[in-house]
């Protein structure tokens, strides 16, 4: 996939060298993981994403807001995100309801 098919999938990274001045902290933490995220799908790096995906398999989040457009694979990247920004204790649920509230709107 392109960089620019890649880009239509992000909600704040649109190819910008920095994030822009107008996001928020949280926001340009999403702007930098969905960046590392087109890089790595542009580049041809998605095995780097098996073990994310695979914590989100197992914490059965394979069915969370499947038609939103957003690649699991990217999903994947923010859980782990997630959990790291709640040194690993961050639940399910309050994933779930982060991710519609702050990132699927």
């Amino acid at each position: 996939m392109s960089k620019n098919e890649l880009l239509t999938f992000c909600r704040h990274y649109q190819g910008e060298a920095e994030p822009p001045a107008r996001l928020g902290y949280e926001n340009r933490n999403l702007w930098k993981y969905e960046e590392i995220w087109v890089g790595m799908m542009e580049n041809g790096s998605e095995n780097a994403f098996e073990d994310f995906l695979s914590a989100y398999h197992r914490d059965g989040l394979s069915k969370m807001c499947e038609t939103d457009n957003v690649p699991m694979t990217l999903k994947a990247l923010l859980y782990n995100r997630f959990q790291f920004h709640n040194d690993g204790m961050g639940n399910v649920e309050d994933f779930k309801k982060w991710y519609i509230e702050k990132y699927s709107h």
